[in-house]
């Protein structure tokens, strides 16, 4: 993988993967706009937070997320750049150090892992259960027929 390609897939700009190619011309921007966002219809809403964090909330393309100054709920996938959606598991998303991944529960069947940041302390688990409703469900399988 050549350097531009590994460029595309961080999140910020002064990413330690973008400190060589800071004039590459399709980094991506570090998108801050701010939203409340629901993995479950039935979960009351959380957030907000800025976009490029809504991956590490466990925010998939079916997850609903209502934008800051906006009136409609959508799914995830509608709204953001799929790139967004990808969490960076080597880099933190909030001060750009290396990551440290553990097995968050003593359980083997737990595949749950606990990413954690030493030096700012920023957490986000990865590899939980999704449970999905019937409309996520059916937008899925949309997306997935249309490419």
């Amino acid at each position: 993988m050549n350097k531009y390609e590994e460029c595309s897939y961080c999140r910020r700009v002064n990413s330690p993967l973008c400190e060589q190619c800071r004039d590459a011309s399709l980094l991506l921007i570090n998108d801050t706009r701010r939203f409340f966002y629901i993995n479950r219809k039935w979960e009351a809403r959380r957030g907000p937070v800025e976009a490029f964090l809504l991956p590490y909330m466990n925010v998939w393309a079916c997850s609903y997320v209502l934008e800051i100054g906006k009136e409609k709920w959508d799914f995830a996938g509608e709204v953001l750049d799929k790139r967004t959606l990808k969490p960076n598991f080597n880099y933190c998303p909030i001060c750009n150090n290396k990551l440290q991944m553990r097995a968050d529960s003593p359980n083997q069947y737990d595949r749950e892992m606990l990413h954690e940041c030493c030096f700012c302390g920023f957490r986000f688990k990865d590899g939980g259960t999704q449970i999905f409703s019937e409309a996520q469900m059916e937008y899925l399988t949309r997306k997935q027929k249309s490419g």
